[in-house]
């Protein structure tokens, strides 16, 4: 089914065992795009997300067989990364430390309307989504931030935007103990030696006189003419002029 305009994609588990329940709640799901898939089985559940790695998954508290969904969530979170968001009927204050202690991001009730439902469900998608676009580019600043010297994250950084380069840097500056303004007063430090540099090569070749440009000329064109050529070259007047002999 195709989602609608700024909805989000991705899996959701769906643990529940109250058909009258989760069916309209799947329809909401996927119209938003989502992929449900809708088991009342702990067991089946683990198997699933170890196959399809869900972005998210919905438990009641109470699974048929005794099965517990508080056990069944840290499951989910221990071995395979998969976060939950408790859906049930059992709403009291023990039940939200509970759901706090398993590590759910949010605890619905059923009593709410379904498209109340849905629709926090797609909110914490949109989070979970959201944070893992941000550790995917956050794992390739750090790779960056590896590189032990300033210029290497200059450059890389160079067309990226702000935001970025500040999140490299900071990184940079807790993995080496530097401070920002540190950080700052070695850019300035570097951009000044390159600067002092380039002035003093600038100079050096404004300081080599006609006669020795014209030995360097002679000496790579040697390459290529006949020593007869050659000598067009060495009877120039600026050539004779110049100090020290031409080699030969």
């Amino acid at each position: 089914m195709e989602a609608a305009a700024g909805t989000v994609q991705g899996r959701v588990l769906l643990v529940d065992s109250q058909p009258c329940l989760r069916g309209p709640l799947v329809v909401q799901l996927e119209n938003a795009g989502l992929a449900v898939h809708v088991t009342d089985s702990a067991v089946e559940a683990v198997e699933y997300a170890a196959q399809c790695r869900p972005l998210l998954a919905v438990v009641d508290f109470d699974l048929p067989c005794g099965a517990s969904g508080l056990r069944l969530a840290e499951t989910l979170r221990r071995l395979h990364a998969v976060p939950t968001v408790f859906y049930t009927f059992t709403i009291h204050d023990q039940a939200e430390q509970a759901s706090a202690a398993a590590g759910a991001l949010r605890l619905l009730s059923k009593e709410l309307p379904v498209e109340d439902v849905a629709a926090a469900i797609r909110e914490v998608c949109r989070h979970i989504e959201d944070a893992a676009e941000r550790e995917r580019k956050s794992h390739e600043w750090g790779t960056l931030a590896k590189k032990e010297n300033l210029f290497g994250i200059y450059v890389a950084a160079w067309q990226e935007t702000p935001e970025q380069v500040k999140s490299c840097l900071v990184r940079f500056s807790r993995t080496h103990n530097l401070s920002l303004d540190r950080l700052a007063d070695l850019q300035v430090d570097y951009q000044r030696a390159i600067a002092q540099l380039h002035q003093e090569y600038q100079a050096k070749i404004a300081a080599l006189r006609p006669p020795e440009l014209l030995a360097l000329h002679r000496f790579h064109e040697r390459q290529v003419r006949t020593p007869g050529s050659l000598s067009l070259i060495s009877n120039t007047p600026a050539l004779r002029a110049s100090s020290g002999p031409i080699p030969s």
